[in-house]
This record gives C-alpha cells, sequence and structure tokens, in this order.
C-alpha cells in the first residue's frame, strides 16, 4: 500500500499509463497526463515557497484543475483544504485564516469574492484557474506551461502515511465550521475499503456531479485514481446531461444523493435513455425513502447501494 495520496497518483500512473482516468466536457485525461501535471505544480508550488505541513486552500466548482491541485498539494507535502463551495466568501475565509493556510488556489470569481474578507497580506499567493483582473493573481495555467523539469521529482522525504493530508471544514452545528484532520493514512484506507466493499475495479466506469471538495465526491475521485477507473466528472448537476452522460460513456456506476435521484426519476424521457451499461449506483448524503430506492432499481435496473460517511473519516462509514 502506498505511504501518501500523492505516491498513489504516481504508481497507478505506472499501472495504467495512458489509459483514460478522466473525462470533463468530453475532453480527456489519462493517468499519466493526471499524474505529470499535478508533479508539475507540486514543483513550481515548492518554488513559490511552499514547505512540508503548510496548508493550501482550495475554492473551486468541480473541474480537472481542482483534481490536479489536489494531488500536487500534497505531491509538494502540503496540507489540502478543500472549501465546500456552499460557504459563503466570510466563511470560506475564516476557514482559510483558521487553518492558516499560506495560499489559495481556485475560480477567479471565488478567489476576488474572498478578497474582501481576506487581507492580502495574510496569503503568500493566490492562483486561478480563469483569467482575473486582479494583477496579484497568477494563472493556474500559467505554472503549469512553465519549463520545470519533473523527470527526478520525489514527493518529500518527511511525508508519511500518519502526516496531515487534509484540513477539511464540516458545516458544524454551532457557531463557525470546523476543521476535520485527515492523515494520508486514514484516506488511502477509505479509498481501498470503498473500493473492496463496493467492487470498484479498473473496468468500471463512474458518472459523478457530487463536489470534489465534499468527502462524498472526494473517496469517489481517489478511488477512481487509485484503481485505474475512468471518472466521469461534471461540473454540477443536470438530470439530461447526467442521463445522456451514462448512456454515451456507458458507464457501470453513478454515485449521487437522494435529491439526485428524484430529478433523474421525474425527467419526462428517463425511459429514452439507454442506461443498461449501469451494474450499480450509490445513494449517500441524506436518508431516502424506501420506496424512492426501489423505484431507483427498478428504473436503472441495477442495485443501489446506501452510504453513510463523514467529514471525521475522510469517506464512507458504512455500506450496505
Amino acid at each position: 500500500m502506498q505511504t501518501s495520496v500523492g505516491a498513489m497518483v504516481t504508481n497507478s500512473a505506472k499501472i495504467f499509463g495512458d489509459k483514460t482516468a478522466l473525462v470533463f466536457d468530453s475532453k480527456t485525461w489519462s493517468f499519466n497526463d493526471i499524474d505529470r501535471m499535478s508533479t508539475r505544480l507540486a514543483l513550481q508550488l515548492k518554488y513559490m515557497g511552499v514547505r512540508f505541513g503548510d496548508v493550501v486552500s482550495l475554492y473551486s466548482p468541480n473541474c480537472p484543475e481542482w483534481i490536479i491541485s489536489y494531488y500536487g498539494i500534497m505531491k509538494a507535502g502540503a496540507i489540502v483544504n478543500p472549501l465546500n463551495l456552499m460557504l459563503t466568501a466570510s466563511e470560506a475565509a475564516f476557514a482559510i485564516s483558521d487553518c492558516n493556510a499560506i495560499g489559495v488556489i481556485g475560480a477567479s470569481d471565488r478567489l476576488e469574492n474572498l478578497m474582501d474578507f481576506l487581507p492580502q497580506t495574510e496569503l503568500l499567493f493566490r492562483v486561478s484557474f480563469g483569467i482575473s483582473t486582479d494583477s496579484e493573481i497568477v494563472r493556474f495555467s500559467e505554472l503549469l506551461e512553465s519549463a520545470v523539469d519533473v523527470s527526478n521529482f520525489s514527493i518529500d522525504a518527511e511525508v508519511s502515511g500518519l502526516s496531515i493530508s487534509t484540513i477539511a471544514y464540516t458545516s458544524g452545528t454551532t457557531g463557525h465550521p470546523k476543521g476535520a484532520v485527515l492523515s494520508h493514512e486514514a484516506i488511502l484506507l477509505n479509498t481501498a475499503m470503498t473500493a473492496t466493499m463496493h467492487m470498484r475495479t479498473a473496468s468500471d466506469v463512474v458518472v459523478s456531479a457530487l463536489p470534489l471538495s465534499h468527502v462524498y465526491g472526494n473517496i469517489v475521485m481517489n478511488t477512481a485514481i487509485a484503481y485505474g477507473m475512468t471518472l466521469v466528472l461534471h461540473k454540477s448537476f443536470d438530470a439530461t446531461q447526467v442521463l445522456s452522460s451514462i448512456e454515451v460513456n456507458r458507464a457501470t456506476i453513478f454515485d449521487g444523493v437522494p435529491t439526485m435521484y428524484a430529478y433523474l426519476l421525474d425527467h419526462p424521457d428517463i425511459r429514452n435513455f439507454d442506461l443498461s451499461s449501469l451494474t450499480r449506483c450509490t445513494v449517500g448524503g441524506q436518508v431516502m425513502p424506501v420506496a424512492k430506492m426501489r423505484k431507483v432499481e427498478e428504473i436503472f435496473d441495477c442495485q443501489l447501494l446506501e452510504v453513510w460517511g463523514m467529514t471525521e473519516i475522510g469517506g464512507l462509514g458504512c455500506t450496505h
């Protein structure tokens, strides 16, 4: 078993190489692509002053850059602070300050909104996935395009299974959101157990619109990368787009929450989509009525696996 989440990506690249790891907006990235690009980012972060144990916040909707940044931050020996998009700018700024993040990577609009609540002097850097009107914000694409030699890259020697990989903020039942601290080992073990319980293998194609910043979407992403699956990622949920994606990509797994299934079941053309490739689906995040679960199994003609998890454990706690 790998000792760090960053090493997991490199190991998958060695095994699965040019196989498609990610599909997003009809574009594809191989396992080699994800590994190489995240390594390039890790080197650039080190050049910008990121050191072992530093915290870097990640604030963006689902996109390939989010995945590359997630693994790149960990490869640099730093800690990922994935910010939930449901947080307001002031709440996100609180989390960034609370975990002592030294930089933020994310969508340009999110980064600009943050600055109303977070003085620029508190951050070493800000990296944007898009074009920003703020000249102090570095473009993500420019970092990846810069000439860096990745051939001799090695993950920080201080990183071990017990090193902190993530500080993820829960919604918090009272007061401010609270940061849950997770080790690399916690993420890797939950990834392995989730893949085992759901029989997820390299033969699977997974469709997901779950937010990568949420523990559910995050474990779906990690199991896909770790075990050689193809992840068909959506920026956000749209019933028609998801049904079409399952059909076109011949998906074997769809991961969702009850609200998503409600919209899918209510879609007027659901029976016109070919969903026969699905072998199982998962549902979590909320309680789902048994009648609705049975309806999903009837329409989708596959097993629906119920899951329960927590931010504090980095993934699933139980599944049946």
